[in-house]
């Protein structure tokens, strides 16, 4: 989808990373949050790729950018702490959820708002947190 950066990451211009068919992601940034893991990840835990564990925990590895291309419909998803923005082509939407101190999965309980689709491309770095910082005022 012409919305969704696929080569570089508009968050801090790296070269997105291709994923193949064992990769969580489609296209993802190398720049990452640690974040813990939900009921149906315990696989993921297994691989040094995806995870990082420390003496007290282990957690996955979550792109700050990444995309995921499913039955050709586009998902995004981009973290600017406090927030996890997941835009999808299918609905047009894009999701803001907020986090405590950790990381978590986005769930209804952090759903904050839904807006129409928000990318990161319309905008430069630090425009977008703005934009996300803007519209969560409003909430």
């Amino acid at each position: 989808m012409k919305h969704f950066q696929t080569r570089t990451c508009p968050l801090c211009s790296k070269k997105l990373k291709l994923g193949d068919e064992d990769s969580l992601h489609d296209f993802y940034c190398e720049d990452f949050y640690l974040r813990g893991y939900g009921m149906n990840e315990f696989f993921l835990l297994l691989d040094d790729a995806t995870s990082v564990s420390s003496r007290r925990r282990t957690h996955i590895k979550e792109p700050h950018y990444s995309i995921d291309v499913t039955e050709g419909k586009y998902r995004q998803s981009t973290i600017i702490p406090p927030y996890w923005i997941i835009s999808t082509e299918e609905d047009n939407k894009s999701r803001i959820y907020k986090f405590g101190q950790e990381i978590s999965l986005p769930s209804e309980q952090t759903l904050l708002m839904e807006v129409p689709l928000i990318v990161p491309s319309d905008y430069l770095p630090e425009q977008f947190a703005k934009k996300i910082k803007n519209l969560v005022i409003f909430t």
